[in-house]
């Protein structure tokens, strides 16, 4: 699938069973791992990464993200496994 079959280029956001997802999901939960992890980031910023990075699992968990891909990282690994339950 081509990722214009999913969303047209003036297109944002799409609906799928129920839960809204945005472009750029993916990007945003990437960017917030990795800020997560950034030890020169100030405390507010980590747990901002945090916030956002939990925000995103519900829709990434419904187009089946996590089914297909594998976290790696031991502390983002436990914060998608305890956001499905």
């Amino acid at each position: 699938m081509k990722p214009e079959q999913v969303l047209a280029e003036n297109e944002s956001m799409f609906a799928h069973q129920g839960v809204t997802l945005r472009k750029g999901s993916i990007a945003a939960f990437m960017l917030s791992a990795r800020d997560m992890k950034d030890k020169r980031l100030s405390d507010a910023d980590r747990a901002a990464a945090k916030n956002d990075l939990l925000a995103l699992i519900p829709g990434l968990r419904q187009l089946g993200v996590f089914e297909t891909f594998e976290v790696r990282d031991p502390e983002i690994r436990a914060l998608v496994e305890q956001a499905g339950r």
